[in-house]
């Protein structure tokens, strides 16, 4: 479990995490908020909104998503994926496969490979270049909620309402592993590439930490109150920041010594996004 302390950042590291959390703070009153139920009755049978034996806690169902290539703006809303150039902005091309409302989206280093998660319980894998499905991860047996891409190890990893992680290979799309651990739906994810690991935060409250080569689960970091739902890794100062669903609160945590640093609470909304 995880120690409250003073971590080991330096005061320039400190300075800049207090800034990036007011940052953090004032973006989160500009952004939607998420839906707390299922949008549908096809939804809700894949645990949109819900934890395990349908308990009805709030969660991140993210009726839209994107995120930026180095040519390539991927939008998610609803069931399709609207790509955009991003120097223009023009319109390019829908992807559509999915039969569920999309959930989350990631990519991998280059242009080239998209995935992107739904409430249809499946990972899709898609050729941005070619604007064409190429692959269908199955093996949630609720809705995915999020995922991150390791490319140090060619994996891509899955978060769901089933409470498990899956971590499938980018190649060949088959199933790793499953990780297991957290109690109630996975929320979100994020990738430390260098370190070959992951943290993922839960409705049920904590963060863990996994080795991605072995999945592992190598810590639980406690210390919030409400389900976490934002996660972010600043990379030159090693920290990590965490969000949480109802308290508008920011934690930020020490990478080496896993140690909170410090905690800062703000006013409504809820936080369900974090970026560096």
């Amino acid at each position: 479990s995880s120690r409250r302390g003073s971590g080991a950042a330096s005061p320039g590291a400190g300075r800049r995490a207090s800034q990036r959390v007011s940052e953090s703070l004032a973006l989160a009153d500009q952004l939607p908020g998420p839906l707390g139920a299922p949008t549908s009755q096809g939804d809700a049978k894949a645990g949109a909104g819900w934890g395990p034996e349908g308990d009805p806690r709030p969660v991140d169902a993210r009726p839209t998503c994107s995120v930026v290539g180095g040519r390539v703006i991927c939008r998610a809303s609803g069931t399709g994926i609207k790509l955009s150039n991003s120097a223009t902005g023009e319109r390019m091309k829908v992807l559509e496969g999915h039969t569920g409302t999309i959930t989350c989206l990631a990519k991998d280093a280059g242009d080239g490979t998209l995935y992107s998660g739904a409430v249809d319980c499946t990972v899709r894998k898609w050729d941005v270049l070619a604007c064409a499905l190429s692959g269908t991860l199955e093996g949630h047996t609720k809705m995915v909620t999020c995922l991150a891409v390791c490319d140090r190890e060619g994996v891509v990893l899955s978060g769901s309402a089933d409470c498990t992680i899956k971590k499938w290979d980018g190649k060949t799309d088959e199933l790793l592993a499953t990780f297991t651990g957290h109690k109630l739906i996975v929320t979100c994810l994020v990738v430390h590439d260098e370190e070959a690991v992951a943290y993922s935060g839960s409705a049920d409250m904590t963060i863990r930490l996994w080795n991605i080569q072995t999945g592992a689960c190598m810590t639980s970091l406690s210390g919030h109150e409400l389900p976490v739902t934002a996660l972010s890794i600043d990379v030159q100062d090693k920290l990590l920041y965490s969000g949480e669903w109802g308290e508008h609160t920011v934690m930020v945590w020490n990478l080496k010594t896993r140690e909170l640093v410090k905690a800062e609470h703000g006013p409504p909304p809820r936080i369900t996004y974090l970026a560096m």
